[in-house]
């Protein structure tokens, strides 16, 4: 004879009677999303960059995107590539190097 337990929530369920629904994903899927993501953060964060630098005319201002560019930068090289920190970094310097024409009045 089963006997269940009446003050359990079925499996489905949260104590509070809401039904929670599940959805699954292949690995393939994911990676394929996962992909995407990263090309297009690979594509739009230069351009976004050289875009937001270009229409600031404030040196200070400039620094303080520049720096704010360069941790989303970095973030991005954490969280959507297998590089190392010793790989991140010389990318991160090569990525804010090429912002100098900014703050040498070229931009």
């Amino acid at each position: 004879m089963l006997m269940i337990d009446s003050l359990q929530p079925p499996a489905n369920q949260t104590e509070d009677g809401l039904t929670m629904h599940y959805h699954t994903y292949s690995d393939e899927t994911i990676r394929a999303v996962t992909k995407f993501m990263t090309v297009v953060t690979a594509c739009v964060l230069p351009a976004a960059s050289i875009f937001i630098l270009h229409s600031i005319r404030d040196t200070a201002t400039r620094l303080t995107a520049i720096l704010l560019l360069s941790i989303a930068f970095s973030i991005a090289m954490v969280l959507m590539t297998p590089a190392r920190t010793q790989e991140i970094f010389p990318a991160t310097a090569t990525y804010v190097l090429t912002f100098s024409c900014y703050l040498s009045g070229g931009g």
